[in-house]
């Protein structure tokens, strides 16, 4: 009887390959094309295969982990280190080129601030958009409640 396709992603080689693709990004949809497979048939995959799914999620979760370091080290501002290129012109037309490293401070994002905070202190950071999509949304429950109403009373 033929192994089924399954079964050779199943080898701890290719389930350590399972893991690097996932590390290094790609979506469930690029890894089954790279296996040769639907997505569907990856997520039923998952589903069945306890450690092709560990090793998906283990790589994911690597790239998730690095993600959220980077997020939380925009909100705080840092420095980095950069290389330079000094150009000297002299009065005898001779120039001296100079590379040299230096600190520069990349200042806190206010963007990264406001999406961390709304999505981990959501309750005293909601956005002005959100509040009035809530309202919007009763007001559209209130509508509905009259429009049934009219037809129970026949308007």
């Amino acid at each position: 009887m033929a192994k089924g396709k399954y079964e050779q992603w199943l080898t701890p080689e290719r389930l350590k390959l399972l893991e690097k693709w996932a590390k290094q990004g790609l979506t469930d949809r690029e890894i089954a094309g790279k296996i040769g497979i639907n997505v569907k048939t990856l997520y039923d995959w998952k589903n069945k295969y306890s450690n092709f799914s560990n090793a998906l999620k283990k790589g994911k979760d690597y790239y998730d982990d690095e993600v959220e370091d980077a997020l939380y080290k925009s909100t705080q501002g840092y420095y980095v280190e950069e290389e330079v290129t000094e150009i000297s012109q002299y009065g005898d037309g001779k120039k001296q080129i100079k590379k040299k490293t230096v600190k520069r401070y990349i200042p806190p994002s206010t963007t990264a601030i406001i999406y961390w905070l709304q999505n981990r202190r959501g309750d005293r950071w909601k956005t002005r958009a959100s509040e009035a999509q809530e309202k919007q949304i009763e007001i559209n429950r209130k509508r509905l409640e009259l429009e049934e109403q009219k037809q129970e009373d026949n308007w």
